[in-house]
């Protein structure tokens, strides 16, 4: 059994249960787990799977939940889709943020960076993908490699800078 949230247009939460969570036939699943929304793999994935595109409405800065998918273009969900919608046709959004990740978001496009198992938290690193977030935060990843604070590419160290180096997106690139 799956656990999900629903948000109604007036901000009310519901719990609701679910046997057949978001995107399985896809692979992937929108659950709910620890208070929080994550992308989970139903299946094995190999390194180098493309899993799918980043897609929405375009905005010319970021916002809370959006991904810089160009210099001055970043990608969110139709503002007016409810929770429910957006699990439905934007996985990205529940691609949550880890220092050691096991996708990359580039070009807009999700791919493997190594194989995934079943039952793991598809995960990439924000940084990769945007110059400077809307709302930095501290990152909770338990990574060897944690950077602590994530907030976007021009805020991180020089030696953060050289690790990412592989997975940035070319619009970050000096």
């Amino acid at each position: 059994m799956f656990h999900f949230t629903k948000i109604d247009a007036a901000g009310q939460s519901s719990a609701q249960s679910t046997s057949a969570p978001r995107f399985q036939g896809l692979g992937y699943a929108v659950i709910r787990r620890d208070g929080a929304f994550a992308l989970i793999a139903m299946r094995d994935f190999v390194a180098g799977e493309y899993l799918f595109r980043v897609d929405g409405t375009k905005f010319p800065t970021p916002t809370f939940t959006s991904v810089q998918t160009g210099p001055d273009t970043h990608i969110d969900v139709d503002p007016t889709s409810d929770l429910t919608r957006q699990m439905d046709i934007y996985p990205w959004r529940f691609t949550n943020h880890h220092c050691e990740p096991n996708v990359s978001m580039t070009h807009a496009e999700c791919i493997t960076l190594r194989n995934i198992h079943a039952g793991e938290e598809i995960t990439f690193n924000y940084n990769t993908t945007e110059r400077l977030m809307d709302e930095p935060f501290g990152c909770g990843c338990r990574a060897a490699v944690c950077a602590g604070q994530i907030g976007g590419y021009a805020r991180t160290s020089p030696a953060e800078k050289a690790r990412l180096a592989p997975l940035i997106a070319s619009y970050l690139a000096p």
